[in-house]
Order: structure tokens, then sequence, then C-alpha cells
């Protein structure tokens, strides 16, 4: 599935064009972009392939993610998804540190009762999704507008 990310003032916009053609097009608020790059720096590394962008690369769109009901019948991979997203955007910002990141993942998965997780939090992980996230973020505030990031999932 190609992603683009286009910067358009302080409305951007998301396109996901999937394998099929079959695309999913949604409007973003000013900072959504920093989110869903995150999710993609997350997803990518460690292999989440039921998060965010896996889950719309199936056939759903943004909307449905969003609704409660539709979450709760997706498995952990999506919970997971984005609780690392989040996690991953308070390490960039210096809020956390990389010691702490893999606890606030596993402390934050434990209130929703999630005991085990699928995905490796490891050094060498938690560094290279910093350094893609880090990556993106400058590619997206270097663009100028009307420009798009284009990534592969």
């Amino acid at each position: 599935m190609e992603i683009k990310l286009q910067k358009k003032g302080k409305r951007n916009q998301l396109i996901c064009v999937r394998d099929d053609g079959s695309f999913e097009r949604s409007e973003l608020g000013p900072n959504i972009p920093y989110h869903d790059l995150a999710h993609y720096a997350s997803e990518k590394i460690l292999g989440i392939g039921d998060g965010f962008f896996g889950n719309i690369r199936s056939g759903l769109s943004v909307e449905q993610l969003g609704e409660k009901n539709v979450i709760k019948k997706l498995g952990a991979d999506i919970l997971i998804s984005e609780v690392v997203a989040r996690t991953l955007q308070l390490l960039s910002s210096a809020a956390c540190t990389k010691v702490e990141f893999p606890h606030l993942v596993r402390q934050e998965m434990d209130l929703y009762g999630m005991k085990k997780l699928t995905v490796e939090l490891s050094r060498s992980n938690i560094n290279r999704m910093l350094k893609l996230y880090d990556n993106l973020l400058a590619e997206w505030e270097s663009l100028p507008d009307g420009e798009m990031i284009r990534l592969e999932f």
C-alpha cells in the first residue's frame, strides 16, 4: 500500500492507495500527521501487520478505526500500535527516555488487561523506530505547502 501525507496549510490530507487500486482519503488536523508518522515508524519497524495502516490496507476507513465498537473486534495489534505510536511521540519529544519506553508501553498495556506483548521492544528496535520517526518528522517539516511524503507499507 502507498501512503501519502500531503501538507495543506492547517488541514493536511492522508491518502492510502491499496494494492487493488482502492483508496482511503482523510482530512487531518494540523498535528495529526505527526501521530500518523509515529504509527508508520512503529508498525514498519516492529512488523505490526494489523495496526492502523494494516487495517486500512485491509479495507477499513480512518472513520471506522475511530469507532470503539470496530476497534474492539480487531485484536491486539491495533491497540499495541496505538500505544507504541503514542509512546514513540513521547520519546521523540524527550518526554521519556529509551530506558523508560518499554516500561511505559507495558504499563499502558496492563491498563487494558494485556499482559503479553507480541512485539519486541528491544533497544535496537527502539533506536530504529526513533531514527525513522525523527527522519520522517524532519522531512515533513521541510515540506512546502502542497507537497507530500510518499511511503510504502
